[in-house]
């Protein structure tokens, strides 16, 4: 599945500072996953929606208790990075 960049439609996904990047094709909804999400004002962070690891995945990676790990298309994230390297 190819993901899309969101530039031209950033007004339309703006929510409480933050605003759609990257994500599901034909959707301006910052709910659909997979999303990379920027935050206004924080140009050193995002917000990435994925999707759940299942339990052995999740072991094998052994992250500390405060932090997470989840699945991203590889096309999202360089949708993403291409957007951020532009000025998202």
């Amino acid at each position: 599945m190819e993901y899309s960049r969101i530039k031209e439609k950033r007004q339309m996904t703006t929510r409480d500072g933050m605003y759609k990047i990257a994500g599901t094709p034909g959707s301006d909804d910052m709910n659909s996953s997979p999303t990379v999400i920027g935050i206004r004002g924080d140009h050193e962070n995002v917000i990435v929606q994925g999707f759940v690891l299942d339990g052995e995945t999740t072991a094998a990676l052994a992250a500390p208790g405060h932090e997470t790990a989840l699945r991203l298309p590889r096309s999202v994230l360089l949708a993403a990075a291409q957007e951020i390297a532009e000025g998202a």
